[in-house]
């Protein structure tokens, strides 16, 4: 096994180099967008359209909102609401996110900081 490096990582940094950021996300959500096709994700997507009314996600390490940007547009329908809720403890990552989705309705970002200022009952909507 190869020794795990101890040199900080980009996310690690305080404040990264946004551009460098910015292209780390983008191979992490085309990593994400390969394996959502896969049947465990379209398992608990079936799972999840099975209920009625409403669906409330709350997604911890968000990064850029992938994930909660793919499941709000693939469970939403006429007769069923989906919202998201992602947080992530990285303000630049929380950045980006949030220019990732601002033009998805039903997604909210949040900084881990902002957590402590919401209710858990306002976390997801």
């Amino acid at each position: 096994m190869i020794p795990r490096s101890q040199e900080k990582e980009l996310l690690d940094i305080e404040t990264p180099p946004i551009d460098e950021l910015r292209h780390s996300m983008h191979n992490i959500d085309t990593t994400n967008r390969l394996f959502l096709n896969n049947w465990l994700i379209k398992r608990f997507v079936k799972q999840l359209t099975a209920r009625e009314h409403e669906i409330r996600i709350l997604d911890i390490g968000t990064g850029i909102a992938d994930i909660p940007k793919f499941l709000v547009r693939k469970l939403n329908s006429p007769n069923r609401k989906v919202t998201a809720t992602g947080i992530d403890i990285n303000p630049s990552v929380v950045a980006l996110a949030r220019e990732n989705i601002k033009n998805s309705p039903g997604i909210t970002v949040l900084e881990i900081a902002d957590i402590a200022n919401e209710r858990p009952s306002q976390l997801c909507h």
